[in-house]
């Protein structure tokens, strides 16, 4: 009897959860994966690459705009941008990559 009962438990749990992962789509997903996880943003104006770098968490929609915000891995410090980015979780740090922030190359505090 009781073998009974957690066969049909059993059943049932895995029915409700094939349900709620099938009315999931794949964007949900991996939305719900990337939790925490770093990212790279990049960022044009005008077709020029203005920002390229790697955030070292979670990359978060800047309030009601069409920004981000996030903790940059190059300089340790709070990224805000806007516009035209792009954003990638679970992109790796290729050899040779060299970072685009602004004022990178003229603040000598953040080279």
């Amino acid at each position: 009897m009781f073998r009974l009962h957690t066969r049909i438990f059993l059943a049932a749990a895995i029915a409700a959860t094939s349900l709620a992962t099938a009315a999931c789509t794949d964007t949900t997903i991996a939305h719900i994966a990337a939790i925490g996880d770093p990212g790279r943003v990049t960022c044009y104006s005008g077709g020029k690459l203005v920002l390229d770098d790697f955030s070292t968490g979670k990359i978060k929609n800047a309030g009601q705009s069409d920004g981000y915000e996030f903790k940059s891995a190059t300089t340790q410090r709070l990224q805000q941008a806007s516009g035209d980015c792009q954003v990638d979780y679970g992109a790796k740090i290729m050899p040779g990559w060299k970072p685009t922030l602004p004022g990178l190359l003229v603040d000598a505090r953040l080279q």
